[in-house]
């Protein structure tokens, strides 16, 4: 794989990678993301003919990249050229710098015979509502999405379920469709926010799992609060 760095980029060969892309047909997004510790990590990618060249950028659409604007706004490229092989895979396994609270990256994977994948992102911490489609990270058990389950959150879902409206519990009993960060997906394949032993509700009890594990009390309930997994939002 061929890994350019951030200060070898070649606006030039972005330009010509961005307008080749923006000129191909886009099929709806195919592609998803999983972003922990400064890897993005890409679900839904295919081999498409003996080269494969990836770009990752932050816009709304590709002719948005322009040789003034490419060290700014774009995060990742890479390409990857088959020696005995007519189907190259790059990986999906993708460093990139950091990213900006909120803003939303689009991806795009260009291949040799002419297809192009895409996907999108939006990189949260926790608080910014993603728009349908789009995937973010959450954190079991954190009810007010700031990016972290403490013992506040179980205060926030107590109050809910006692139908007490607060900004902090505004939230609560929010679904989203469940991508990817658990050893086993929720067996209905959604997440909701204040769910903490993920049985598909928010209700008085997740208050207490979440609780209990913010005094290191491990239990079976709350054995996946404190994990960030990825979501997507379905409206």
């Amino acid at each position: 794989m061929k890994k350019l760095s951030k200060t070898l980029l070649a606006v030039a060969a972005v330009s010509v990678v961005s307008a080749a892309m923006a000129a191909s047909a886009m099929a709806a997004d195919t592609i998803t993301a999983e972003y922990t510790d400064g890897v993005l990590s890409l679900s839904g990618v295919a081999a498409s003919g003996k080269s494969q060249t990836l770009l990752i950028f932050k816009g709304e659409a590709t002719d948005s990249v322009t040789n003034e604007n490419a060290n700014e706004i774009v995060v990742a490229i890479n390409q990857e050229d088959g020696d005995t092989t007519d189907q190259v895979l790059l990986e999906t396994d993708v460093p990139v710098r950091a990213l900006e609270e909120g803003a939303t990256y689009q991806i795009r994977v260009g291949g040799e015979n002419g297809n192009v994948q895409t996907g999108q992102f939006t990189y949260t911490s926790g608080g910014v509502d993603p728009g349908p489609g789009e995937t973010i990270e959450i954190v079991i058990g954190d009810a007010n999405l700031d990016g972290a389950s403490r013992m506040n959150d179980a205060t926030y879902v107590a109050t809910k379920s006692l139908y007490q409206d607060t900004e902090d519990n505004a939230n609560v009993g929010v679904g989203y469709e469940y991508v990817s960060g658990l050893d086993e997906a929720p067996e209905d394949g959604t997440v909701i926010i204040g769910d903490a032993n993920l049985d598909g509700a928010s209700r008085m009890n997740d208050a207490t799992y979440i609780a209990t594990k913010s005094v290191y009390q491990d239990t079976e309930d709350n054995a996946n609060v404190g994990k960030r997994i990825t979501v997507k939002a379905t409206e």
